[in-house]
């Protein structure tokens, strides 16, 4: 059995977050600075940004998902993000850990982490979901190492609903992946076996 610890904070509601200079795309009213140096593959409904070491066999993976209606209930939100997004490809049956935050904004966010054993390997995959209980924004993290928390930060912290002046920026905290230890969100934290 190996035990993993995924360290992370939950997402944090920002206004006015354009940083200037920084090199901006739009995708479905979502606006974003791409990751640089990430491969971008669009695909049926999301985006795929992709980076990865192949002589260390590290790698990250983010999907940012198109717009969706709400169901105007965050919770039902997020377990139907889970339910289609998560357990479909990587087969965990609920989040292992998940935070929900509100925000003085219409904004609101819920965080879900699982630490899995996938592809020979263990990986974190994290799922978050943004709505405003009109629409919802969805996108989802996979890595098995610590080396992409900044470019994933860095994504996060660049999402904007709107007009960048007006309209809320998410910032995703840290994800960290370090090796025998539990895992902590938003200081609790719960141990995690994994099967090898």
């Amino acid at each position: 059995m190996v035990k993993i610890k995924w360290i992370f904070t939950l997402v944090t509601l920002f206004f006015g977050n354009h940083i200037s200079g920084q090199h901006l795309e739009k995708y479905d009213g979502v606006t974003y600075s791409p990751p640089v140096g990430w491969s971008r593959i669009e695909g049926l409904g999301y985006l795929e940004f992709t980076k990865g070491n192949s002589s260390s066999g590290e790698f990250g993976k983010i999907l940012l998902y198109k717009v969706k209606p709400s169901s105007g209930s965050l919770d039902n939100d997020f377990e139907e993000d889970w339910r289609i997004l998560i357990v479909p490809e990587y087969q965990p049956r609920e989040p292992m850990d998940s935070s929900k935050t509100s925000f003085k904004s219409k904004w609101n966010a819920m965080i879900g982490a699982v630490s899995i054993f996938y592809q020979n390997q263990n990986q974190a995959v994290v799922l978050v979901t943004i709505s405003n209980g009109q629409r919802k924004i969805s996108y989802v993290f996979v890595s098995n190492t610590s080396t992409f928390e900044r470019e994933l930060e860095e994504f996060g912290s660049s999402l904007e609903f709107g007009s960048p002046t007006s309209q809320p920026a998410i910032l995703a905290q840290p994800l960290i992946h370090i090796p025998c230890a539990p895992v902590q969100l938003n200081q609790r934290f719960t141990d995690m076996d994994i099967l090898k």
